[in-house]
């Protein structure tokens, strides 16, 4: 079995306790216990049963996304300096929409931009590698050297 964690560092209590979803991945001679299993975990208002293959690809692509969403404001940070815009006002407004969310779009985030290297951040660099390394992904390819330019001009 395999129960993949959505924690934030400086609020993993608050995330382990109170959870957005519940992800099984069982093999499907487990699935008889997932209710039992679920009873036994924080509840959660959305509960997914998968193979324990879909729940890892799940977990590593979830953090490449914010990954790349880091990459994302980033650029858009750059690109509000550049034109002359204000890049609190834009991401203000941008994160009033439920399909963006206020997530993953502080530029400077605990002394450097980017999402970090494996020595600093313990999610999003690691995922992202893992998914890379088992998947065709060249956007993600990409995603990491962006980063890692951010990463060398701290």
């Amino acid at each position: 079995m395999y129960n993949p964690e959505f924690l934030t560092e400086a609020t993993a209590w608050w995330d382990f306790t109170s959870p957005h979803i519940q992800i099984l991945g069982i093999p499907h001679v487990g699935l008889k216990l997932a209710h039992e299993i679920f009873s036994i975990l924080p509840d959660a208002p959305m509960k997914r049963v998968m193979s324990p293959k879909d729940a890892e690809i799940l977990k590593h692509a979830t953090n490449s996304f914010y990954a790349t969403k880091v990459i994302f404001f980033n650029q858009l940070y750059d690109a509000c300096k550049e034109l002359g815009g204000d890049y609190d006002t834009v991401r203000e407004s941008m994160m009033i929409d439920p399909r963006i969310g206020d997530s993953h779009s502080i530029v400077m985030h605990k002394g450097y931009r980017g999402f970090g290297t494996q020595e600093v951040s313990k999610c999003l660099p690691k995922d992202l590698d893992a998914l890379r390394n088992v998947a065709k992904m060249p956007l993600l390819d990409k995603v990491q050297e962006l980063n890692m330019e951010l990463w060398n001009t701290r």
